[in-house]
């Protein structure tokens, strides 16, 4: 069964790193998105500095790592700063005209908690085998080593340096993963989301002999060109978009399809 908001898991994941879509939030965690967004951003930030004191080739490993970071720090700041845009898209999909066929949301929903779980099983497996092979190297022989690239601008060679440090970056990394993950779901699930209102659409046009076609049936098109000006961000995002191309040339045969005897005439001289 369709629960009343159709994003709420990619918004609790959301809130839970620092971004939150609504602006009725308390003060508290208006302090925590703060604290938590400056945090990772500083963490990328010092990740910056330290290659800038080693040379290219040298470090080059630690590049990839801060390439990483920095990727999913602009993400999460884009969202963070059009938070307002990104809830009112998603309160204009969830209306009542695009919730008419049940059956065909009711897949898309199904499949779209699926890939969300498989994306965040994904995401904390790994976070959690690369912790775990440090924690490994420490205990068995004493090497104190960071699981996402080395900091050579502070000492970590000695304790709580070292602990530290451990903490805040598996801690930035959670969150920079989290909250980055949850984003590219959500600029996906839109896309499938178009997708399965282009094969309702389809539905409707191939009984236009029997039924007129509601005005509410028209105004899709308005929130299908907002929706589609978010940008793509990784391959999954464009396998989406290509379901909506595919779905909306579709919607065309549909409409070839139609008998138009019969039909209302206001609708025949379109």
């Amino acid at each position: 069964m369709l629960h009343k908001d159709f994003f709420s898991i990619e918004k609790r994941l959301l809130k839970i790193t620092g971004i939150s879509l609504t602006n009725d939030v308390s003060v508290p965690y208006k302090i925590y998105s703060i604290l938590t967004l400056s945090a990772f951003c500083f963490y990328t930030a010092l990740l910056f500095v330290d290659l800038l004191t080693h040379k290219f080739v040298d470090v080059l490993e630690s590049w990839f790592t801060f390439i990483g970071f920095f990727l999913g720090t602009s993400v999460t700041l884009t969202a963070f700063f059009n938070r307002a845009r990104i809830n009112q898209l998603l309160l204009k999909l969830q209306s009542d005209v695009f919730i008419a066929d049940l059956s065909v949301l009711h897949e898309w929903y199904r499949v779209k908690n699926f890939k969300l779980m498989i994306f965040i099983i994904g995401s904390f497996t790994s976070v959690f085998v690369q912790v775990l092979y440090s924690i490994t190297l420490r205990v068995i022989k004493g090497e104190r080593r960071l699981s996402y690239g080395d900091i050579t601008v502070i000492n970590v060679s000695y304790s709580p340096n070292y602990e530290c440090i451990f903490i805040y970056q598996t801690l930035s990394v959670l969150s920079i993963s989290t909250s980055a993950m949850s984003i590219i779901i959500v600029i996906s699930d839109v896309f499938e989301y178009i997708a399965a209102q282009f094969r309702i659409l389809q539905d409707k046009v191939r009984l236009l002999g029997q039924n007129k076609l509601s005005p509410q049936d028209v105004r899709v098109v308005g929130v299908f060109v907002e929706a589609l000006v978010i940008s793509m961000q990784s391959l999954i995002v464009c396998n989406a978009g290509e379901k909506v191309v595919y779905e909306g040339g579709r919607v065309a045969d549909a409409v070839y399809e139609v008998d138009f005897v019969g039909t209302d005439l206001r609708f025949q001289n379109r």
